[in-house]
This record gives structure tokens, C-alpha cells and sequence, in this order.
């Protein structure tokens, strides 16, 4: 790889223009480039190609470090619960899902939709 700087900005100016432009629709301030070789693993942890040397900017693991955490939901929302699956075991029923808002705890009652049924959670599983 020759890791020629014209080459990059070049590349970079292209792609930046698809990604921001009305095909994608990203914002130009959420579009970062890193220089990197995925083959040797270059610029991914860390630098060092002397060839790279004009790259001041982070290595990839540094940028996704730099990235801002995604917004959670409040735990103080009602809960919310994607049953992903049901297994019944004689007059027991057991559900799996994902907790999308809210908190679960043992002995907390819940509503279930759409039957309007009330239960009280007997135990929890991660």
C-alpha cells in the first residue's frame, strides 16, 4: 500500500459527497475517515507505517472510542418487554425477551397486553 496522501483526500472527498449527499443523507459533521489497511491491520490499533507518518489523526479504535454513547431510555418509563419467545411448563409460563424501557424486578407486578392479564414476576434469568 502506498498510503499516498492525495490518494486519500481524493477518496475521502468521494465517499464523504455519496455519504452526505441525498442517496444517503448522513450529516457532514457525523462523517469521519480514518486511513487504515484492513489486510495488515494498519492504523487499526495502532500506527506504524513511516509511510503514514503525514496522518495526525486517530486510529480507528480511537475514533470509535471518541464516539458519543447512544441515548438510553429512561428507567423511570413504564416497562416495556419484547417477548421474543414462551415456553410453557405444566401451569408455569416462562418468557424471553428484551427489557426496551423501564425496570423489572422479582415480586413486581405487570399488566399484560393486549389480554389485560396481571402477574407478578416470580424470578428473573440473564
Amino acid at each position: 500500500c502506498g498510503w499516498d496522501q492525495q490518494v486519500f483526500e481524493e477518496t475521502k472527498r468521494r465517499v464523504h459527497d455519496y455519504m452526505t449527499g441525498p442517496e444517503v443523507g448522513f450529516k457532514q459533521s457525523s462523517v469521519n475517515f480514518v486511513p487504515l489497511s484492513g489486510f495488515s491491520g494498519e492504523n487499526m490499533l495502532e500506527r506504524k507505517e513511516p509511510k503514514l507518518s503525514w496522518w495526525t489523526g486517530p486510529t480507528l479504535v480511537e475514533a470509535l472510542d471518541q464516539l458519543p454513547p447512544p441515548p438510553r431510555p429512561s428507567s423511570t418509563a413504564p416497562l416495556r418487554l419484547c417477548v421474543s419467545d414462551v415456553y410453557r411448563s405444566g401451569a408455569n409460563t416462562c418468557l424471553s425477551g428484551k427489557v426496551v424501557s423501564g425496570t423489572i424486578s422479582v415480586g413486581q407486578k405487570v399488566l399484560l397486553q393486549p389480554s389485560n392479564e396481571q402477574t407478578t414476576v416470580k424470578s428473573l434469568q440473564l
